[in-house]
Formats: structure tokens, C-alpha cells, sequence
């Protein structure tokens, strides 16, 4: 019997954008040739305000709501991963940072291959706003695939 594919299960990071659709199917199209299953995972900050006094977090029924919300989202792009031909798919959401998170759900969970979608930001905004994928890449303990936007 033949061992089993070092990624048998693949993390795709999901920000809901263009970048991260396509890293959906690089991940959906791995899936499938491998046989691996297949978590979409979203992160998002706590909700909340920043004023001079500091920052106040959202109230319980916020966190509700975005939670649904993303759940909502999640699922639908499950359900194109499935029409992708992938069989084990499943959704799963954290909330902080999300290079951080991505990295420490990817140990926890024991996955062999994280896939995200890079933005292609660069000069000053690429500095300001650092990029995920590359947090991701150089902190990850499993391999990574960075799946570039191109129009």
C-alpha cells in the first residue's frame, strides 16, 4: 500500500478576494490529484474601534454577526470546492491576525501544505501593509504555495 501523501490535508486561506480564488482552485486541483482533504480557512480581526483612549472590542452580538457572516461565505466557496471535484472539504474560521493564525491553525491541525493567494502589492504599500503570504511563508513549519494574482 502506498504511503500516504505528506499533505493529506491542504489549508487554503481565504481573504474572499480575487488572489484568494485562485488559490482555491491551485488548492481544489492539489486536492484532487492527491487525494487530500481540504480546509478553507478565514481569519478576521476582532471587530472593534481604535479612539485615542484606546480600543474597544465589538459587543458579543457583533461577533455573532460576522461570524455567520463568514460562515455564510465559507460555505459557498465549499461548495465550489466541491464542484471542483473535491471530496473532503471543510470550513473553518479564527479570529486575530491572519499570518499568525494561519501558521499556528496549519501546526495545530497538522497540515501538510498551506496554499494562499498574493495581492502583488509592492513599493510602499507592500512595506505598510506587509503581505500575509509572505508572513506565512517564511514562519511556516509545513510547506507553503503562494498562488499570484495576474489579470
Amino acid at each position: 500500500m502506498p504511503a500516504a501523501p505528506a499533505f493529506a490535508q491542504i489549508l487554503v486561506a481565504t481573504d474572499f478576494s480575487e488572489p484568494s480564488r485562485k488559490a482555491l482552485a491551485v488548492a481544489a486541483d492539489l486536492a484532487c490529484h492527491y487525494g487530500s482533504a481540504m480546509t478553507i480557512l478565514h481569519v478576521y480581526p476582532v471587530p472593534g474601534y481604535v479612539l485615542p483612549e484606546g480600543f474597544i472590542a465589538a459587543g458579543p452580538d457583533v461577533l455573532v454577526e460576522v461570524e455567520n457572516r463568514t460562515r455564510t461565505m465559507l460555505g459557498e466557496w465549499q461548495a465550489d470546492a466541491v464542484k471542483l471535484g473535491v471530496r473532503d472539504v471543510a470550513i473553518l474560521t479564527a479570529i486575530g491576525n491572519a499570518a499568525p493564525e494561519i501558521v499556528r491553525i496549519a501546526k495545530a491541525g497538522n497540515y501538510g501544505l498551506v496554499v494562499v493567494g498574493t495581492h502583488g502589492r509592492t513599493g510602499f504599500t507592500g512595506f505598510v501593509l506587509g503581505s500575509v503570504a509572505s508572513k506565512v511563508v517564511t514562519t511556516s513549519d509545513c510547506p507553503v504555495v503562494t498562488v499570484p494574482f495576474r489579470e
